[in-house]
């Protein structure tokens, strides 16, 4: 009902409306917040103004540098006071997705679907009506310069928004409450030792240790990932000689790069499989897929990456890569055979399942992947993968939009098969897709040229 009345430009039904028509509501409660660490050091005086102001209805800001710790702190914030918002709390990674995408995952989070050539600023009119009346705690992970909070915020009391950043230069404290979160402290970071390290290699090296904190500023990410090396390889000399070396560790970058060399090489192939990934999250089948391990082999080497804290797994089957993990790694030499691996895979992944009555539930988690890697694709010379990728790609898109983004890419990808002299393709491109476009758009010059173009080619 609510997409019928969207599309007539009358927006979704009031409370009042559905009570009158006695329409059956289905209560959905999401839950949508990575897994809770099993360790976290201080920052108690944070942690009770934040869920003092988000039990208010306010907008928290938290901001400070990459790896400072700020997404984890959201994290337990958001499992602390779940049963607080009692119409769940909804997690968006602002690094990894456009706002358009953002607020259809909003809209799906309570059972709604947008209409699907609506712009961001029709799809936030019709969000926020949809959650006006929610008590629900929205987070907004990894904001950038370039995120439109305006658009993104919800308008309404009831909920409560606590927003991530590592931009300093942006003005968060016109949005509310803003919190600057500062590097460990030395006990802090002695305490995260201690919980981590056995005691023996605390009570021998404690000044060492000490040292190591503050030459990676106390970083509470480093000090996790230099704690899991000194568990699983560094004895008390080879720590010694660690801390004593001339190469400076002063960076989150260093503690990575010292983690990543002493990974078994197969550990590493998995480690940069996972950073081709655009997407928040993505599965252990598509992993597997740019590797081609065998399902133990990559099943242990998953585990080992999460031994060392450089990976995350959010729910079965499921993982995730700190942002700053994923642009040390994009550092490293990425493999065409990767992205042609992985491009293998969404096309076998679509075929499979594109008959079934889930096809779109399937595909949602997805997309950002594969509009990622087709990118990836039309600037490589991977061109015939792309074009039997966008053959499916290209019509699930075309249902589900955003259309602007579909035009853009099906118009760089019609350049290709044009090229490649690939008929079929560029047939379904004018014909079924491109022509419609401009129609719908009022170009209807663009649009007779296109048909035409099409069928003379049929």
């Amino acid at each position: 009902a609510n997409s019928f009345m969207a599309s007539t430009g009358l927006g979704y039904l009031t409370k009042a409306e559905i009570e009158e028509l006695n329409l059956p509501i289905k209560k959905t409660i999401p839950f949508q917040a990575p897994r809770k660490s099993d360790i976290f050091i201080g920052r108690e005086d944070t942690i009770a103004t934040c869920e003092h102001e988000l039990k208010n209805g306010s907008i928290v800001v938290l901001t400070g540098q990459p790896g400072i710790g700020k997404t984890a702190l959201a994290t337990l914030v958001a499992h602390s006071l779940k049963s607080f918002f009692q119409d769940g709390v909804i997690w968006c990674s602002c690094e990894t997705n456009s706002p358009l995408s953002i607020l259809h995952q909003i809209a799906e989070s309570y059972g709604e679907v947008l209409p699907l050539n609506a712009t961001e600023k029709e799809a936030s009119l019709l969000c926020r009506s949809l959650i006006y009346d929610k008590k629900a705690l929205f987070i907004f992970d990894g904001v950038t310069r370039d995120t439109p909070l305006e658009l993104l915020l919800p308008n309404s009391s009831l909920s409560g928004v606590l927003i991530t950043s590592a931009f300093h230069d942006v003005e968060y404290s016109k949005y509310g409450t803003l919190i600057k979160l500062q590097a460990f402290t030395d006990s802090e970071s002695q305490a995260l030792f201690t919980s981590l390290i056995p005691k023996k290699i605390i009570v021998k090296s404690s000044k060492a240790l000490k040292k190591l904190s503050q030459e990676v500023g106390n970083l509470p990410l480093a000090l996790h990932i230099l704690a899991k090396q000194i568990i699983l390889h560094l004895d008390e000399d080879q720590l010694v000689q660690l801390v004593n070396q001339p190469t400076k560790l002063a960076s989150l970058y260093s503690s990575l790069e010292l983690c990543y060399v002493n990974l078994p090489k197969k550990a590493q192939q998995v480690l940069r499989s996972c950073a081709i990934f655009e997407g928040a999250n993505f599965s252990f089948e598509a992993v597997k897929s740019i590797c081609k391990f065998s399902t133990r082999a990559c099943e242990e080497n998953i585990e080992t990456l999460i031994q060392y804290s450089l990976l995350e797994q959010i729910k079965e089957n499921k993982f995730a890569l700190h942002p700053m993990v994923k642009r040390f790694l994009r550092g490293k030499k990425m493999h065409l055979r990767s992205y042609k691996n992985l491009t293998h895979y969404y096309i076998a992944f679509m075929n499979r399942y594109q008959s079934d009555a889930d096809y779109f539930l399937q595909m949602a988690p997805e997309v950002e992947n594969i509009i990622g890697l087709i990118r990836t694709c039309i600037d490589s010379s991977l061109e015939n993968e792309l074009c039997d990728l966008w053959k499916l790609f290209g019509a699930y898109y075309w249902h589900v939009g955003p259309w602007r983004d579909f035009m853009d890419i099906s118009s760089k990808i019609y350049e290709i098969a044009k090229k490649n002299n690939n008929n079929e393709l560029l047939l379904s491109i004018c014909l079924e897709e491109v022509s419609r476009l401009y129609y719908y758009d009022g170009n209807i010059t663009q649009a007779c040229a296109k048909a035409r173009e099409g069928l003379e080619l049929a």
